[in-house]
């Protein structure tokens, strides 16, 4: 007992420093690269009236930072997370799980994508001395990005989980979009400089353009940048557009979340049952219908997973 006490406490607290590690390799090491690129950028287009183009750059790698970041996070642990079974068995709302988990991949997106919108806020916050007003745009400009990366990452996780339930190897759809994932960051990594150098170059004609062709973008940038309307504007859209996809993920949730191989019978031991007995109760008040089941076996050993699982099934 005390080797598997020790080797369980190694585990956790090998779990604990590779988490630290991973926040630090954010905040400090991606942060402080973003931190670098908004300091270049913010003055440069701040000096031309392009306080919109700034935010617009920004926000934009910071919602392809984020959603990309997080997908697998949102694959395995909403869609498939080893312990679905085990919680769909007891006696917890479907919904509370679901909110539990869409916390989870919250946190890691919001982790992503403030590593870019959080020092790009403050260094237009300090370097161009910000009006109050676009201070407080830009603090809600950092929790809609959130949002925005939560919803694609939710869109991306359903669309790997719903691909990998027709595959029978499921790793490789992890690994195939991994490399997809790598091939995308390298590639918009070695075409950035030259892209950003010629935006700088020429920031008031390749605004005016955006303006014209994308007035999307324009009102996106111009949201963080302290104007009101686009900030209502840009918080309705997103809120929407998260509502739309959250309904969605409550649908499918339980039907993609019970597809594994893996079921929740595994949670049961083999124990000889002396008694199992299921009975329902109808109520018409609530239109609802209650499944109670019972087990009973003589030995030193309880039998509620079996218990949960006759009642689940």
């Amino acid at each position: 007992m005390s080797i598997i006490h020790l080797e369980s406490n190694f585990f956790v607290q090998f779990h604990d420093i590779f988490v630290v590690l991973f926040v630090f390799l954010l905040v400090a090491v991606i942060g402080g690269m973003f931190t670098l690129l908004s300091v270049s950028l913010a003055p440069t287009l701040s000096s031309v009236g392009m306080d919109w183009l700034y935010f617009a750059l920004i926000g934009l790698i910071a919602i392809l930072f984020g959603a990309f970041g997080s997908v697998f996070n949102t694959y395995s642990g909403l869609y498939l997370a080893k312990d679905n079974d085990l919680l769909l068995s007891c006696p917890i709302p479907t919904k509370d799980i679901i909110i539990s988990r869409l916390l989870g991949v919250y946190i890691m997106g919001l982790i992503y994508s403030g590593s870019a919108t959080i020092p790009a806020v403050a260094v237009h916050t300090i370097v161009i001395k910000a009006t109050a007003a676009s201070v407080i745009c830009g603090i809600v400009f950092i929790f809609l990005i959130s949002m925005i990366v939560l919803t694609l990452s939710c869109i991306l996780g359903y669309v790997v989980a719903k691909i990998s339930q027709k595959l029978k190897t499921k790793s490789f759809v992890a690994v195939l979009s991994a490399l997809l994932f790598i091939g995308l960051y390298y590639f918009v990594y070695f075409k950035a400089g030259n892209l950003m150098g010629e935006l700088l170059a020429n920031a008031a004609l390749y605004g005016q353009k955006i303006r014209d062709t994308a007035n999307a973008v324009y009102v996106f940038g111009m949201a963080a940048a302290g104007d009101a309307v686009s900030c209502i504007k840009l918080t309705a859209v997103t809120l929407v557009f998260f509502f739309a996809v959250a309904h969605i993920i409550f649908k499918s949730f339980l039907k993609i979340a019970t597809a594994s191989e893996k079921t929740s019978v595994k949670a049961c031991h083999i124990v000889p049952l002396t008694n199992c007995e299921v009975t329902f109760t109808t109520d018409e008040n609530t239109n609802s219908i209650t499944a109670v089941c019972t087990t009973s076996c003589v030995g030193k050993t309880g039998v509620e997973m079996e218990a949960l699982t006759g009642q689940r099934t």
